[in-house]
């Protein structure tokens, strides 16, 4: 177990990037492949069995849950 009084403000877990936003459809993307697409919804149908993601009447209000995501370079 870590001493919380011996960490500074900068190590309490907050991770630091610079976002940079380019937007365009993702077919145009020069790193986006149609076999990155099948992996990433293979992962997407792995998450919803597994009731990481969905939509529920009884959760959330209804709302949609979870969050699958994938980084393309720039």
């Amino acid at each position: 177990m870590v001493d919380q009084s011996s960490l500074s403000h900068e190590q309490e877990g907050v991770i630091k990037f610079v976002l940079e936003h380019n937007e365009c459809p993702l077919e145009q993307h020069p790193h986006w492949s149609k076999q990155l697409f099948q992996t990433l919804n293979h992962w997407r149908h792995i998450q919803y069995r597994l009731d990481f993601i969905g939509q529920q009447a009884d959760r959330y209000d209804g709302y949609g849950f979870g969050n699958i995501s994938l980084r393309l370079a720039p």
